[in-house]
């Protein structure tokens, strides 16, 4: 039980929404791209917790090529395939030195991840909540719980959430990176170190949660799900541990391959024919019709 299997069990999921998203080419008869789904369906069915690392290189070169096949180039899409090549470019046949590597990576990513966009949002319009989207964010999953602010001559707590809001995602997203570099270096005592461990991954979860909650069109739920298996590499093995014991007593390979299996039929038929997709990735209309 390590990290690399946690991730291949994680990232494996990514992965399923990818290879939904491929069937949209076999209308095409496109044979290569026929190829790359079923092999992707192939290695995800096995990926789970394996500490077989010829599964994980298979998982991360299928989905690559499947994520270059589709042609479509998000910024969720970018950030996949940044994933998948470190991976592959950082193996090695010593086990703990490619989790090394590879956390490494997942950590200047993150970094990268959170600060760019911080940077990107010190200007004027986006401290304005009528232009800001963390604002809308912040609405929307407001009003998940029926608390919808209303027009009040005296400002509301709901109020003084949602215009705060574009403050409050600056702060998070340079809080972020900082917690990051200083749980995983030798920079404080290692009592200070445990103690941003875990207050990185609180902050990290209600965040994430926060954007892929609210319904499509607003929720930006593929991105929350990048992060999960990225984070997973930084984890101390005793979290591991947790995390894998608790999904094994919920989890069994049977239902796990049945269920993949089925919905690649379900979706085969559905191209063959030609009506509509139930879904798309990377876009967000996960719960409505295409």
């Amino acid at each position: 039980e390590d990290q690399l299997s946690t991730f291949t069990f994680l990232w494996s999921h990514v992965c399923i929404l990818q290879c939904v998203k491929s069937y949209r080419l076999i209308r095409s008869l496109n044979s290569l791209a026929i190829g790359a789904t079923f092999l992707l369906m192939l290695v995800i069915s096995m990926s789970m917790f394996t500490r077989s690392g010829a599964i994980l290189l298979s998982l991360c070169f299928s989905h690559l090529v499947s994520l270059l096949l589709s042609g479509s180039q998000s910024n969720h899409v970018i950030v996949a395939i940044a994933v998948d090549c470190a991976i592959l470019l950082n193996y090695s046949m010593n086990r703990i030195t490619w989790q090394r590597r590879c956390a490494n990576c997942m950590l200047l990513l993150l970094v990268a991840l959170y600060l760019i966009p911080a940077f990107h949002k010190l200007n004027i319009d986006w401290f304005d909540q009528k232009y800001s989207c963390a604002s809308l964010f912040s609405s929307g999953f407001l009003s998940m719980f029926n608390k919808v602010p209303v027009s009040s001559s005296q400002p509301t707590l709901l109020h003084i959430i949602i215009q705060s809001a574009p403050y409050q995602a600056v702060i998070v997203e340079f809080l972020l990176p900082l917690l990051l570099i200083l749980s995983q270096f030798q920079i404080v005592s290692s009592t200070t170190r445990v103690l941003m461990l875990k207050s990185l991954f609180l902050v990290a979860a209600v965040f994430h949660l926060m954007l892929c909650l609210p319904l499509p069109p607003m929720s930006v739920y593929p991105f929350s799900m990048l992060m999960a298996p990225m984070y997973v590499l930084l984890l101390p093995s005793v979290a591991i541990q947790s995390f894998q014991s608790i999904v094994k007593d919920t989890y069994t390979m049977v239902p796990v391959i049945a269920t993949v299996s089925a919905l690649h039929v379900i979706l085969l038929r559905i191209a063959l024919q030609g009506g509509p997709m139930p879904f798309e990735y990377p876009p967000y209309g996960l719960w409505s019709p295409a």
